[in-house]
């Protein structure tokens, strides 16, 4: 799929409304993404010129004034790149009313724009909106077992927000083996309270992980209840303590994970 997408890049011709329809076990996400860097010409996450609109943490749907702020935006210059990307997220999750103030901006998209439309159900979609963008069709990616120590490497990857794992292991970051051992295990134990407040529905603003929601998404790690992540995160502590290497007690952690 993403290889037809670059093609059209390519050559130009890339159509300015796109709706990525699939499971939530595909992987139209990612493929927007990459889809959107090539657009924008730019691998960065945090890009001006790429804009996110998810369903309102309150009502689990897009309001009317979130799609007018997406529709003010449209009309405004890039500020970077040549253009500008949109991906709305669950778009099947729209009001009738936030759906027909998108529509008059897809029958006369800007030059300079593409919407992006991430579905899930689309029969929970206007007909009109779909007759106005091209589909592409994704299908549920097979996830193979992932071995304990990938898990552990894994983790930490995910984890490092602030601090670089291997810069650690190669002895050039200024903290010491305890003071980085204490830091991942504390952003373990926020990791797993992120995915239990996405398990309960709670508000995504409460998020200490919020720039990596959708590695949360994804995980596919056992989710394991607080009070047992408590005590396992103790037990690293105290492995620790006896100068237990850092692998090894992250071990005693993912374990039933």
């Amino acid at each position: 799929m993403l290889n037809q997408l670059m093609h059209l890049v390519e050559i130009k011709k890339v159509p300015h409304t796109l709706l990525f329809a699939g499971p939530k076990e595909s992987d139209k996400r990612a493929v927007a993404l990459k889809f959107a860097a090539a657009l924008l010409m730019s691998e960065k996450k945090q890009h001006p010129d790429l804009h996110f609109y998810e369903p309102d943490s309150s009502g689990g749907m897009h309001t009317i004034e979130a799609m007018r702020a997406l529709i003010n935006e449209v009309h405004i210059a890039p500020y970077e790149a040549s253009a500008k990307v949109f991906i709305i997220e669950d778009a099947d999750k729209m009001l009738p009313t936030s759906s027909n103030a998108l529509l008059k901006t897809l029958e006369e998209p800007s030059a300079h724009c593409y919407i992006i439309l991430l579905a899930t159900r689309l029969d929970a979609i206007l007909p009109t909106i779909i007759s106005r963008a091209r589909t592409f069709t994704f299908k549920a990616q097979e996830k193979k077992p992932i071995e304990r120590t990938e898990k552990r490497d894994l983790l930490v990857s995910m984890l490092s927000r602030k601090l670089s794992y291997a810069d650690f292991m190669k002895g050039s970051t200024s903290f010491s083996e305890e003071e980085f051992s204490e830091q991942i295990l504390e952003e373990i134990l926020h990791w797993n309270r992120d995915r239990h407040l996405l398990a309960a529905g709670g508000d995504l603003s409460k998020l200490y992980f919020s720039a990596y929601k959708e590695e949360l998404i994804a995980c596919t790690f056992k989710l394991a209840p607080l009070e047992q992540i408590f005590d396992q995160i103790e037990k690293a502590r105290f492995a620790l303590q006896q100068h237990v290497n850092l692998r090894n007690c992250l071990d005693l952690i993912i374990h039933d994970q």
